[in-house]
């Protein structure tokens, strides 16, 4: 995804997050006059999505050959010299000076703080997001678990959570931009808190301050932190959205317990019970992780079976992709083509349980935020394809007619 300000441009790779911290860069170069400069907000989640970046910055350092190029982000951070060895990068700021107009300004080629030092997280507000109905706001950085798939607590350093206020700051600049869906984002998010209060009374308190913001929405949850307060709001809250994504990763407690995970097969499929007990019109997003290290066959079989009995409509599957750095590369890995036959079989499993869900949609009315080309969102994120004109940013009721592998169709 790319950004552009005047001629400088911000290229966001991965997560929500980056899209977000995307914005900031942007406005914090403006304001420490930096020009003809293209930003990489890289991203390291994987060994792939490592290589990717560096590939992102050869490919722009070849479309724009008299602009600076500087990586920031995730795989700045870990992987400082291997970005500044490469002759198309200018510039080299990791994720603790990302939004320094200093950093920015200075003529040092790695700029790298320690993300260990103890600090208050300061996140500069942005006025809003432009060309979206749709605004992802930051309300903590960093992690405090250790998966053994994963090196972002390394990347991105300690849990740190923004206080209330100044998140609701952000947001209540973000309604008066327009923004009419506000997504609440972080590395974990379910780990937010403010003197012992949840991120489901954030919600709350959001919800009562705000009253002009219809629509607010949770990035991805970790099924291993049960919130009352998120089952309330699910349950009586209309302008809470019925869309809750869960990083499950496996349905297997010996899978689970490798991947050093703190949830169990039987307490996500309570936790997902209790969610549509709630509200049984809420829909269920969860990652995937297939051909973990070690996963056998049977357990593999154990992870399909019960996404299958639980239904979840929405899910984002992902072959596993070793990281260096991580504790699960050093277990015995299962070959990369069996990765790619699980996470083929659970993505069809998931298209199936999607059109079981859209077909249920079929006559109904439904809330529909547009964004572009006549698409749009429902409350629960079903993605709708609208026929005739629909004007970008408006709520729209919506009748749904039919439905494709991706979409549902509908019509004013």
């Amino acid at each position: 995804m790319k950004e552009e300000n005047n001629n400088n441009q911000v290229f966001a790779l991965g997560c929500r997050l980056n899209t977000f911290e995307s914005e900031i860069i942007k406005e914090q170069a403006k304001k420490a006059g930096i020009s003809n400069t293209i930003f990489v907000n890289s991203c390291t989640v994987t060994q792939e999505a490592h290589k990717q970046s560096m590939q992102l910055v050869r490919k722009l350092k070849r479309e724009n050959p008299n602009m600076d190029i500087v990586v920031t982000g995730c795989g700045a951070q870990i992987d400082p010299q291997g970005f500044a060895n490469m002759n198309e990068v200018s510039k080299v700021i990791g994720n603790k000076d990302k939004f320094s107009q200093e950093a920015m300004r200075s003529n040092e080629k790695i700029i790298l703080g320690d993300l260990s030092e103890a600090a208050d997280l300061e996140i500069p507000q942005i006025q809003g997001f432009e060309n979206r109905t749709r605004a992802f706001i930051q309300i903590q950085q960093g992690c405090d678990h250790r998966c053994t798939f994963c090196i972002i607590a390394t990347a991105r350093g300690k849990s740190q959570s923004l206080p209330s206020a100044q998140i609701i700051a952000q947001i209540k600049q973000a309604v008066d931009f327009k923004h009419k869906d506000v997504v609440l984002t972080g590395v974990d998010i379910s780990s937010w808190t403010e003197s012992g209060a949840s991120i489901g009374l954030l919600c709350k308190k959001i919800l009562r301050e705000v009253p002009n913001l219809p629509r607010l929405r949770l990035s991805s949850l970790d099924p291993a932190v049960v919130d009352s307060h998120i089952l309330d709001l699910t349950k009586n809250e209309p302008r809470f959205m019925p869309h809750i994504h869960l990083s499950l990763q496996a349905m297997n407690n010996n899978v689970l317990k490798n991947m050093g995970r703190r949830h169990s097969r039987e307490s996500a499929m309570e936790w997902i019970n209790e969610l549509r007990n709630a509200n049984p019109n809420v829909a269920i997003g969860a990652d995937m992780i297939c051909g973990f290290p070690r996963e056998t066959d049977e357990q593999f079989q154990d992870t399909y079976d019960t996404i299958k009995v639980l239904k979840i409509p929405f899910l984002h599957v992902f072959p596993y992709s070793s990281r260096v750095g991580t504790v699960a590369e050093k277990m015995r890995q299962i070959p990369v083509e069996l990765r790619k036959q699980r996470a083929k079989a659970l993505s069809a499993l998931g298209s199936a349980l999607k059109a079981d869900f859209f077909a249920a949609k079929l006559g109904k009315l439904e809330e529909v935020l547009v964004e572009a080309n006549n698409m749009g969102y429902t409350k629960d994120y079903s993605l709708v394809k609208i026929n005739g004109d629909a004007p970008r940013g408006k709520l729209l009721q919506v009748k749904i007619t039919g439905f494709t592998a991706q979409n549902l169709t509908g019509e004013q």
